[in-house]
């Protein structure tokens, strides 16, 4: 078992996620929820803190003096394993802001929230350091606590992985609001530069629009056109089925398998015999294994602390079961091609899809899907055949209102792209899908 020092903390807090998920509208227990993440990751961050002390000490004492070779190598030893316990508290870190971050998916649209995640260059924008002595750090928990005892429930960002713009962030209204919060006006340029995106941020939630946003032109926001269906209950029985029986499949739709093992099935010598029994059917041309882990992979998605129920949350943190999502890639295209839609897969390492109405003449529409977008259907345990018709859908609605570029899903995705640029359209009509390239 990982982490059984915080396994009754995880089980609490992913309970209190729970009961607010039912009734949100209820803002004292998002205040106490809080208030127990906070308490939580000031004494992880104490530990930290201790040990890398400790380190220093250590490192100090042997660039002294030279130590006996017994004492180096214990001296040795010894850093290897502070580091080793400093990286396992980091994920401990990270674990409990994904609570963080189920707090913030329960006010706030997924697609939405992605945008605080990513700099003016959308790249993922680095996370403040430690809550424990940052200046300031008092008046943000007082903005928090007027904000709550005024009907608007606020939420503070160092307690989540997702939020990385502003100190506290309002979510009462349609779009989140984050607040960058200071004790003085200051000219310096760091400041100035979190006002400039803030407010940026502000004006596309506003407008829904933009005509350069961070560094791209012309981007739109949409809603869905097709109701989001997911499998979350399939996953979740499936899960509990594997901790029951060893392991578990379920099949929600054609070309999408869920598989879960149980960890001690793995841990008494029969790890290749039972992963091969469960993996070896569902390999083979075109389908696409995704490894679900409780670490950073699943960046701006929605998390696993809202999709999965308590027990499972548990038991996926400690990692006594492996989940595996498997995607027909090949049907997904079959799909596309029902929908009217010609598809190139492509999995080049950022487009998952191009995508037209007609595979030579692209004045009837192209696009492309990114991987990180296609990547929903699995750490989300989206509906394969849905991703499908939304994305279709949103290619003929964005052409009949002329939008070169533009952003499907609820209020906001980055998921893919127009071309219209006559310079690279030889280059987007002569891509090959990736199984049937010659390099």
């Amino acid at each position: 078992m990982r982490f059984p020092r915080y396994q009754e903390l995880f089980r609490d807090l992913s309970l209190q996620l729970k009961d607010l998920q039912r009734d949100a509208k209820e803002l004292g227990p998002l205040h106490e929820l809080q208030r127990q993440l906070i308490r939580a990751v000031l004494r992880v961050e104490r530990r930290v803190l201790r040990l890398k002390r400790a380190r220093h000490r250590l490192t100090r004492m042997k660039a002294k003096s030279r130590l006996p070779k017994d004492r180096a190598v214990a001296v040795k030893a010894l850093t290897a394993g502070i580091d080793n316990r400093v990286d396992d508290l980091h994920e401990v870190l990270f674990l409990l802001r994904c609570f963080g971050d189920g707090i913030a998916f329960t006010y706030q649209s997924k697609y939405a929230l992605k945008h605080l995640m990513f700099d003016e260059k959308y790249e993922a924008k680095q996370q403040p350091g430690f809550m424990t002595g940052k200046k300031g750090f008092a008046r943000e928990y007082r903005v928090l606590c007027s904000g709550i005892r005024a009907g608007v429930p606020v939420l503070l960002a160092d307690i989540t992985n997702i939020i990385r713009h502003g100190d506290v962030c309002a979510m009462g209204g349609p779009d989140p609001v984050p607040i960058e919060v200071k004790s003085s006006r200051t000219k310096r340029e760091r400041p100035q530069r979190q006002v400039g995106q803030l407010q940026e941020l502000a004006d596309f939630y506003r407008n829904d629009c933009a005509d350069n946003f961070r560094g791209v032109p012309n981007v739109r926001r949409t809603e869905l056109l097709v109701d989001e269906a997911t499998y979350e209950g399939v996953m979740n029985n499936c899960i509990r089925q594997a901790m029951l029986n060893g392991t578990s499949m379920a099949e929600p739709e054609t070309g999408l398998w869920y598989i879960a093992v149980q960890v001690a099935r793995l841990e008494q010598g029969q790890e290749t015999s039972v992963l091969d029994e469960s993996l070896l059917p569902f390999l083979g041309k075109g389908r696409l294994v995704v490894h679900l882990t409780p670490e950073p992979t699943w960046w701006h998605m929605l998390p696993f602390t809202l999709t999965l129920d308590t027990g499972n949350t548990l038991a996926f943190i400690q990692q006594e079961v492996l989940i595996f999502v498997v995607v027909d890639v090949m049907h997904a295209k079959e799909l596309f091609r029902q929908a009217g839609v010609h598809a190139v897969v492509l999995f080049d390492g950022t487009w998952a899809f191009q995508i037209s109405r007609d595979a030579v003449d692209f004045s009837a529409g192209v696009f492309r899907v990114s991987e990180q977008h296609f990547l929903r259907v699995a750490h989300e345990f989206l509906s394969l055949r849905w991703f499908v018709e939304e994305n279709a859908a949103f290619l003929s609605a964005s052409l009949e209102r002329f939008l070169p570029l533009a952003e499907p899903g609820t209020e906001g995705e980055v998921a893919g792209r127009f071309m219209f640029d006559e310079d690279q359209m030889a280059e987007w009509r002569s891509v090959r899908d990736v199984w049937d390239r010659d390099d």
